[in-house]
């Protein structure tokens, strides 16, 4: 198993309710199909990020789906966001669903590129 491309994927600094966040997600494509996607979450005081590896056949790998857990406005309900990196796109998304927050279901868009 080799690399065969890599996508990194940011977006700016974007509002989410009240908070000002930067989004950053990267694909990494190997030769038998699989996928590894990590992903992160940057604020003024905080910074989370994940990493998932998917077989070539696993739900999750044609979107290069990652997960962050984190409660951006700390209304204590513990939201998530939902990276999306699609290949050979040149945008990714971001998407925060938290159903106790006015931000459910917003989404960033990231800019990519790929190597």
């Amino acid at each position: 198993m080799r690399l065969v491309g890599t996508t990194f994927c940011y977006s700016s600094i974007t509002p989410v309710g009240s908070i000002s966040v930067v989004a950053r997600a990267s694909r990494y494509d190997f030769s038998d199909g699989s996928v590894m996607a990590s992903c992160s979450i940057d604020g003024a005081s905080f910074g989370y990020n994940s990493v998932s590896m998917y077989r070539s056949d696993q739900v999750g790998a044609t979107d290069a789906g990652c997960l962050v857990s984190v409660d951006v406005e700390g209304n204590g309900t513990r939201g998530y966001w939902s990276f999306s990196i699609r290949p050979g796109q040149t945008t990714g998304t971001a998407t925060y669903r938290d159903q106790g927050s006015s931000s459910n279901n917003g989404t960033i868009s990231m800019s990519c590129t790929r190597y």
